[in-house]
């Protein structure tokens, strides 16, 4: 699971906390790469830590804020660099994000942030690889009853009867 948030007390950061709390009760193995707590640098090689994590993941799990329609520049740079690696062994990419804009404002300006991982970094990976999309839209004006909602739907996607698979 790939964090790419600079503010660990963001809604942001507790999505990932508890994905990584959801998945870790179902006994299955995690990885987490916070990119901003590491200092991944964008333009930099990928840190041996990363590659070598990426290397064993059978799933790959994003979770970012939606900015300006797109992942935050420092997860698509590390994306990038990603790109580079053999990633015929992943299965499963997933993305957890948080969009400012509504799901309608969100369509009609393209998803390029949804197209950018489901299209582009999928070609990647496995030739049979699955993609996933978790968003929870309007955050900016949502209330703490929404957020809180959001969180319950990261348990159930992430808990052992979610959708996420376990390889």
């Amino acid at each position: 699971m790939v964090l790419a948030h600079p503010c660990p007390e963001s809604f942001v950061a507790a999505v990932f906390e508890r994905a990584v709390a959801a998945v870790t009760a179902t006994d299955s193995i995690v990885e987490c790469l916070d990119l901003y707590s590491t200092g991944y640098v964008p333009g930099q090689p990928l840190a041996p830590v990363d590659e070598a994590a990426v290397g064993r993941a059978s799933t790959l799990v994003l979770v970012y804020p939606t900015w300006w329609s797109s992942q935050p520049a420092t997860l698509g740079a590390w994306l990038a660099a990603v790109a580079e690696l053999d990633l015929s062994h992943i299965g499963q990419l997933v993305c957890v994000t948080t969009h400012g804009s509504g799901r309608i404002g969100n369509f009609l300006i393209g998803r390029a942030g949804r197209l950018t991982v489901a299209k582009t970094f999928r070609a990647r990976c496995a030739s049979n690889a699955t993609f996933r999309w978790i968003a929870c839209y309007g955050v900016d004006t949502r209330d703490a009853a929404h957020r809180a909602g959001f969180l319950s739907r990261i348990d159930d996607e992430f808990g052992a009867k979610g959708a996420i698979s376990r390889r």
